[in-house]
This record gives structure tokens, sequence and C-alpha cells, in this order.
């Protein structure tokens, strides 16, 4: 119950934003609700893990102050960390970045440069080699 001389602050809807990036379907910005919103609901607003990604990682990055920064990390290849992350209250401003597995980035340089070796080969070939 309010009382005379009590203060309320609203906070503005642009100050309760999470930022979701890196393998997801669907990379974003959300708001929390209420102030509130799990990190399995974040996951599942962005469209979930990108599923060309592989056994990905996610990571929570937290400003606990201008210097400091908490990160949490969770094994989203394993179907019980999923269920635990239920249970994680993302707070505003938190960077929520979904990483991919290392052969999937392996598979990525390969695909980026096989195609450059492939043009460099053909054209020393077309042009003679000396």
């Amino acid at each position: 119950m309010l009382r005379n001389n009590d203060m309320v602050r609203v906070f503005a809807r642009e100050d309760s934003k999470v930022f979701m990036i890196g393998e997801l379907s669907h990379p974003t910005t959300l708001f929390l609700r209420n102030g509130e919103l799990s990190l399995n609901e974040a996951l599942g607003d962005a469209g979930g893990v990108n599923q060309q990604s592989g056994n990905s990682q996610v990571y929570v990055v937290r400003n606990i102050t201008a210097d400091t920064h908490q990160v949490f990390h969770l094994d989203a290849s394993n179907p019980s960390a999923l269920a635990l992350a239920e249970g994680f209250e993302l707070k505003a401003k938190d960077v929520v970045f979904v990483d991919t597995a290392s052969v999937v980035r392996w598979s990525r340089f390969i695909d980026n440069v096989v195609p450059t070796a492939q043009a460099a080969y053909l054209s020393r070939t077309a042009y003679g080699s000396n």
C-alpha cells in the first residue's frame, strides 16, 4: 500500500532489454515481461538454437559494475541443463550469446577457404605456372 511521500519509479521499456545474439534462429532484442524473463523463454522467443550449429554452448554475460562482468555458461547439448534454464532469470541488459560447436566453426572455415583455393588453383592452371 502506498503512503504519503512514497515514490514509485516506473522503468522505461527500453531499460529492460535482453540481447539475444549468436547461433539462434532469430537473433533479436527481447524485453523483460513485468520484470521477468527466464533463459528458456528467451531462447524460445528467439526461435531456439540454430540446428546447424551443432552442440551449442549458451553464455549469459551480465554487467555487475562498469568494470566487472559475470559470465554464466549453459551446455545446450545437455537436456537436463536446458530444464534448469527455466529457473535462470535474466536481468535487464543481459547479453545471451549462443556459440557454435567447434566442428561447425571448422566446417564453416573450410567452406570459405576451399572455393578461394580452388579459384586460385584454376587460375594458375589456366594461365600456366612458371
